[in-house]
């Protein structure tokens, strides 16, 4: 097995990135709908909690935009649960 190495873009490790970033961020409250949907998915498909949320939260901002912005995940539970709901993903290995 191979030695471990800090994930990098463009020569900066990913974790640099992602501090950088967050002063971009904006946190937004997560509203009782989108806990609700997240509690139907949760008996709906084989996903956690946090990840229900996020495909919640995701439902609704594909709503806003009309399903134009793909949803993205490297998590195996989660890709099933977005491609039975339709949405436009994107697989990260």
């Amino acid at each position: 097995m191979g030695e471990w190495k800090p994930l990098r873009v463009k020569g900066r490790r990913i974790t640099d990135l992602q501090e950088s970033d967050r002063l971009k961020w904006e946190l937004v409250a997560v509203s009782l709908g989108i806990l609700d949907s997240a509690e139907s998915l949760v008996t709906q498909h084989d996903i956690r909690t946090l990840d229900a949320i996020h495909l919640a939260s995701a439902m609704a901002v594909n709503e806003r935009f009309k399903g134009k912005l793909p949803f993205v995940t490297a998590d195996l539970r989660q890709k099933e649960a977005a491609t039975k709901l339709g949405f436009n993903l994107m697989w990260v290995e």
